[in-house]
């Protein structure tokens, strides 16, 4: 029994390849030593330091013993079901290589875990927006640029990324990069969409048809548009409620037309549109005369490093001076529980207190804003909804309805409302 469980112990240690394409030759790294007990990951990299942690496990910087290079090393938790790590490992797999999105190289499996081997970027824009709170618009045109050369890239293959926000979009000098393809899907099989996968999605990104059972291009479209808002405005976006629902319908906030140019308003504008099927394609985009004018730019010269100042130098082994990137990290996830069901009258589950639901609740100002340091500008809209005070958006068909709707909520729960 005592060398039975010795064997067994030896062996949950050893490394394979895991690979879910047959075309994928994937092999280990010849300076690994299986008879040892230290694991792949220590015998083949020196870790330089955790650059994201979150539910699906961390991500490490590391530095390869065999080739000297830099790489990040994704290493997903045992609970994580072997079917969803599998799933991740073969959209890696299965898009292949593109300069706008983070490089797979291969996976790994040891001690029931999964590893994944990437290209190593310097940070995400959801780290850097938290380090510089007056964001360029070159940047922005920048990012727009790059993602939808990404977007394309995948919608030429029939996928969907379903999950573009700042913290999937990495920066590596100068050039952004798509990245997390976990929740990846091909519209080749059967138009078989698993909503279940969706679960893990963001609801600050999440386009409104996405709650009807509506996935196409124009989703990631979406997704892009809404990260350059909130890049560009520097507020934290709302997860649900009143406010989340207006930013779908077109109702965007002052200070975003203040912050950027006459240009990029209209096309963020047409990226968000409520109709699915009058948003850009990534096509239509990378066409527009400025974007062809960052391609031409590229061609002669490098970018403007914008993280630059920010990034540690390569040789250093000190901690990454950024707080750790809490990936996928979402308290709204449950796309089952939408924020609202597509009607004019607020998302309720079937067991919600009535004692409970009331109009006051639902609309859940503190929810709105989640740091006191950013901009208080959706405190000042949460503000306009008080029964003695007038909207402070941009008047539109879609606010006049929800005006409407308002005002019949507060009427049947027994407050004023003046017109």
């Amino acid at each position: 029994f005592t060398w039975i469980l010795f064997i067994f112990t030896q062996q949950t240690f050893l490394a394979h390849p895991l690979k879910q394409c047959c075309s994928c030759l994937v092999t280990l790294s010849p300076i690994y030593n299986p008879d040892q007990r230290q694991s792949y990951l220590d015998q083949v990299f020196s870790k330089l330091g955790c650059m994201g942690e979150g539910s699906f496990g961390k991500v490490f910087r590391v530095k390869s013993k065999e080739d000297k290079k830099l790489y990040a090393v994704k290493r997903l938790k045992s609970h994580v079901s072997f079917n969803d790590r599998c799933a991740e490992v073969k959209n890696n797999e299965m898009l292949g290589f593109s300069p706008h999105c983070v490089q797979y190289f291969m996976a790994w499996e040891e001690n029931f875990y999964t590893f994944m081997l990437l290209e190593c970027c310097d940070m995400s824009l959801a780290d850097y927006s938290k380090l510089n709170n007056n964001i360029h618009e070159d940047l922005l045109w920048n990012v727009l640029h790059d993602i939808c050369k990404a977007l394309n890239f995948l919608h030429t293959k029939h996928f969907l990324h379903l999950d573009v926000k700042p913290g999937n979009i990495m920066m590596k000098k100068g050039v952004f990069k798509l990245g997390d393809f976990g929740l990846l899907v091909n519209l080749k099989l059967n138009d078989e969409v698993h909503k279940s996968t969706l679960s893990d999605g963001d609801s600050k990104y999440l386009a409104l048809e996405v709650l009807d059972g509506v996935y196409t291009s124009a989703c990631d479209i979406f997704g892009l548009g809404i990260t350059v808002l909130e890049l560009a405005t520097d507020f934290e976006l709302p997860e649900h409620g009143l406010l989340w629902r207006q930013l779908r319908y077109g109702d965007l906030p002052l200070l975003f037309y203040e912050k950027v140019t006459c240009d990029l308003s209209i096309i963020v504008q047409n990226m968000i549109s409520i109709e699915y099927k009058e948003r850009p394609t990534a096509v239509e985009l990378l066409n527009l005369p400025k974007l062809l004018s960052i391609s031409k730019h590229d061609l002669k010269s490098p970018r403007v490093d914008f993280a630059a100042s920010f990034v540690r130098s390569e040789d250093s082994n000190d901690n990454i001076p950024l707080s750790p990137i809490h990936m996928n990290e979402n308290n709204n996830a449950n796309i089952s529980t939408p924020p609202y069901n597509g009607c004019s009258t607020p998302y309720r589950d079937d067991d919600d207190d009535d004692d409970l639901y009331d109009c006051a609740s639902e609309y859940d100002q503190d929810s709105s804003i989640r740091s006191l340091h950013r901009k208080s500008l959706f405190n000042q809209l949460n503000e306009s909804f008080s029964p003695t005070t007038n909207l402070s958006l941009r008047q539109s068909p879609a606010a006049e309805v929800e005006n409407n709707v308002l005002a019949e909520m507060l009427y049947y729960s027994g407050m004023e409302c003046d017109n």
